[in-house]
């Protein structure tokens, strides 16, 4: 956009739509990594207690055949199919990403991808500064209101 170049965003957005539905997209690109806060063993106490969500990261954390400490990076994609997919239960390490038999979810990325165009798409179309209330579909800006009653402004003591 800052070139000029946003006849090209509707291309490169269905560029991206068929690379992902052909599996020509890496895993590098698709993957997510997470350094983990908290040692498996404390969020396991936390989730028990009903005192945090649940991780993608932290159950691949505690499902491997490693241990992790606090800190660790994990790095993983989301597999299977459809686009309401519980990330935690879906998600695999991307070490174990195997493009012979690729099984990344194309169609929570392809939602994902167009998430991400729809919110970008007013800024992209409309050129120039602009108020995010001129964009169609924006919340409305509530009124501000005025700091005296116009119906009390000449009683006195009010």
């Amino acid at each position: 956009m800052l070139e000029q170049r946003v006849a090209e965003i509707p291309t490169l957005y269905e560029n991206w739509r068929e690379r992902l539905a052909r599996h020509a997209v890496g895993i590098g690109d698709l993957m997510k990594t997470e350094t983990l806060q908290d040692s498996p063993e404390t969020y396991r106490d936390k989730i028990g207690g009903k005192r945090r969500n649940v991780s993608a990261a932290y159950e691949l954390a505690l499902k491997a055949g490693r241990r992790y400490l606090s800190g660790d990076q994990i790095s993983y994609y989301v597999a299977g199919r459809g686009t309401k997919v519980k990330v935690s239960a879906a998600a695999r390490l991307a070490a174990e990403y195997d493009p012979a038999n690729p099984d990344e979810n194309i169609e929570y990325y392809q939602a994902k991808l167009a998430e991400l165009y729809a919110k970008f798409k007013p800024y992209a179309e409309r050129r120039g500064l602009f108020s995010p209330n001129e964009v169609e579909g924006a919340p409305e800006t509530p009124a501000q209101h005025s700091m005296f009653d116009e119906s009390s402004a000449d009683k006195p003591g009010k």
